[in-house]
């Protein structure tokens, strides 16, 4: 039993609007005979049954797209590819210095590489859930990122930071981003969702072949060879 004040039932049943301590609350029906709750944060009733609606709404989202109901942030899922990749170098930084088998593991420069550019797109989007991060945001991290040593007193900044990034650095970047999104895909962190599409070019040199020069960075950054 609910310790509470029953409000009432909307969307058929499917959300219970109710009073704990005089703030709304919402209770949703997840499956499974599980619910999921929420705090509404309002003494307004009307606020209440739009905040519920928009949790319910949500929810149902999430659950057509296979997604988890709790939030995964970017941040939490970089973090974890970082881990993985250190785990990765730990466990094969002794092997023979063989090319093939170089090429399917995490090197010193690349593990550096990938804690470098972290910094970047942790400052940029760290608290957005994964499934958040889409062709808008990860277009918009370019501009981000071209400003970024522009707005920092320069006191702060690192002596050796380049204050216009050049523009296969922006590329690298992007295709470090996009190969996180897609192992949180793998992970099953995004459900069903489709991978973002979005791919930023160096516009230096608009006649180079896409697929070739980005195939490379994808396959050092997954640490495969296919």
């Amino acid at each position: 039993m609910l310790d509470t004040e029953v409000v009432e039932e909307l969307e058929n049943g499917k959300i219970l609007l109710f009073v704990r301590k005089g703030i709304y609350q919402a209770r949703v029906y997840k499956g499974n005979k599980k619910y999921i709750y929420k705090t509404l944060k309002t003494r307004d009733v009307k606020e209440a049954r739009k905040s519920a609606l928009k949790f319910y709404h949500n929810i149902e989202f999430l659950i057509e797209h296979s997604l988890p109901l709790q939030k995964i942030t970017f941040g939490k899922v970089l973090r974890e590819y970082i881990t993985y990749r250190q785990k990765d170098y730990d466990q094969n930084k002794d092997l023979p210095n063989n090319k093939s088998i170089r090429n399917k593991s995490t090197s010193a420069h690349m593990l550096r590489q990938i804690k470098r550019v972290s910094k970047f797109w942790l400052e940029y989007c760290n608290n957005i859930a994964i499934e958040n991060v889409d062709n808008s945001k990860l277009q918009d991290y370019i501009q981000w990122r071209r400003d970024y040593y522009h707005k920092m007193p320069e006191e702060k900044r690192h002596r050796n930071s380049k204050l216009n990034p050049a523009e296969k650095t922006l590329e690298w970047e992007m295709t470090f981003a996009k190969t996180v999104i897609k192992w949180a895909t793998e992970k099953g962190y995004r459900g069903n969702l489709p991978r973002p599409t979005y791919m930023y070019w160096a516009q230096s040199n608009p006649t180079f072949s896409k697929a070739s020069t980005l195939k490379p960075i994808e396959n050092s950054l997954c640490g495969t060879t296919k």
